[in-house]
């Protein structure tokens, strides 16, 4: 009998064991070895704004139209500017509002969230800066109150709002506001937490990425965490462990990116870059404490990661990261990547190339090119070398002259040099042999090949 139950015991505790946490480790012991590259197909420009824009964040762009909003005498201030131009394209106002926090946008529309004092808390406002209404309310109850928002594909806006005595979480669709989950918890006058809290929060794509902690000795800073995974419909997809603790967390199916939390202790190099498809971390070296990851955002295959002072560019395809260093205020992601740097407005964006029927899909990836969005054709080919010519057409210039470019691959080294370019109204009559390449425009060049 004794036996018995000693194996009925063994057995209870086993399977309480097994059950206890599914959450799948991040990588943490195989370090991803990217390489630096120049190389990348992006786009970098910088357009000048008018002065009355310096005391607004950057909260969209789309069309060559950016957005932006901003709280001045409890008034939020929205404005529209065309970049190329600098002209005022929409002006706006919205009183009675103390509070501002987390522009966004869904579905094609722009949203802020204001509040102003409601007894001993907050009332909360989405405000849709497009239509000029409410779009929904929330009561604040506790303060202090803060409200951060992430959106993902499929039409839909994730509101964590806190305040002194927990976190919810809502979800918006443009026209309701529905609560998805709530966690509570107290904080003592000397900063002490009992109960759960949310420290991070953020998505890229399909994928709402929430860091849930809780504290093992009260202070959020020695907190077990667990991150969580949800889909569009608030359903939870995957939960994850980490041996560290997050301030910013983000992501998307295949990538995970990550800021450290420095506290009590500054750290340095303290950003992740998590591949989940190959098991591997790779470590952001320009993150540190005080430069924290604050912003990050996708544009096809390209994964951008903001500090205060630069931008690392990850390239999924290639496995290469460029590093941009640079002052970096408000970013944001429209149709393009934009922020604001030294009072001028940047934007990136991907350089898409059009290539002739000549190119498998794999010479295509190893061809390199610098124009911005140019056609590509073959102009000789054997074993070992191709050459080819890119132009890229510029409507505002005169005559609409084109860039013109001669490269040259090969294949041994798997190297492009770029052998010459220039520009015209036309170009001709291009023949070319391993030795040399002759084309006309206004009269005949010839392009020696060593």
């Amino acid at each position: 009998m004794k036996r018995l139950l000693s194996l009925c015991l063994s057995l209870i505790l086993f399977l309480g064991g097994c059950a206890a946490d599914n959450s799948t480790p991040l990588p943490s012991e195989s370090q991803a070895d990217y390489k630096h590259t120049e190389n990348l197909n992006l786009i970098f420009s910088e357009y000048e704004l008018p002065d009355e824009l310096s005391n607004l964040r950057l909260s969209d762009i789309s069309g060559g139209i950016a957005s932006f909003v901003g709280l001045e005498n409890d008034t939020i201030i929205y404005k529209q500017v065309d970049i190329f131009s600098g002209d005022t394209m929409a002006e706006k106002s919205f009183a009675g509002y103390t509070y501002m926090a987390s522009p966004f946008v869904l579905n094609g529309f722009e949203y802020v969230l204001g509040a102003f004092p409601a007894g001993a808390g907050l009332n909360f406002h989405i405000i849709d800066l497009t239509n000029d209404s409410v779009s929904a309310k929330y009561t604040s109850s506790n303060m202090p109150f803060t409200a951060t928002v992430s959106t993902i594909k499929g039409g839909t806006a994730f509101i964590t709002a806190s305040a002194n005595n927990g976190d919810i979480i809502y979800r918006f669709d443009g026209n309701s506001l529905t609560e998805s989950k709530s966690y509570k918890y107290t904080v003592s006058n000397d900063g002490k937490f009992r109960g759960e809290k949310i420290t991070a929060m953020g998505s890229l794509d399909e994928q709402l990425y929430i860091q849930l902690s809780k504290p093992k000795n009260q202070f959020l800073h020695d907190a077990e965490t667990e991150i969580l995974s949800y889909n569009f419909d608030f359903e939870l997809v995957g939960t994850y462990k980490s041996k560290e603790i997050f301030n910013y967390i983000s992501g998307d199916n295949d990538i995970i990116i990550a800021s450290c939390y420095g506290y009590p202790e500054p750290l340095l190099e303290s950003g992740r870059l998590y591949d989940l498809a190959q098991s591997s971390v790779y470590t952001l070296k320009n993150v540190q404490s005080g430069k924290d990851v604050t912003f990050s955002a996708k544009l096809n295959d390209y994964y951008f990661i903001f500090t205060s002072d630069g931008i690392t560019v990850f390239d999924k395809i290639n496995k290469t990261i460029k590093e941009i260093p640079g002052e970096i205020i408000s970013p944001v992601c429209g149709d393009t990547i934009a922020y604001l740097s030294n009072g001028k407005l940047c934007t990136i964006d991907i350089n898409n190339a059009e290539f002739s029927e000549d190119f498998s899909s794999e010479e295509r990836a190893k061809l390199s090119y610098s124009l911005v969005n140019p056609y590509i054709s073959q102009i000789y080919r054997d074993e070992a070398l191709v050459y080819y010519i890119e132009m890229s057409d510029y409507a505002h210039r005169p005559l609409q002259i084109s860039d013109i470019v001669f490269w040259k691959y090969d294949a041994a080294s798997d190297t492009c040099v770029k052998l010459h370019q220039t520009e015209s109204i036309m170009i001709c009559d291009i023949t070319a042999s391993k030795d040399e390449i002759s084309y006309t425009t206004d009269k005949t060049y010839t392009i020696k090949v060593n």
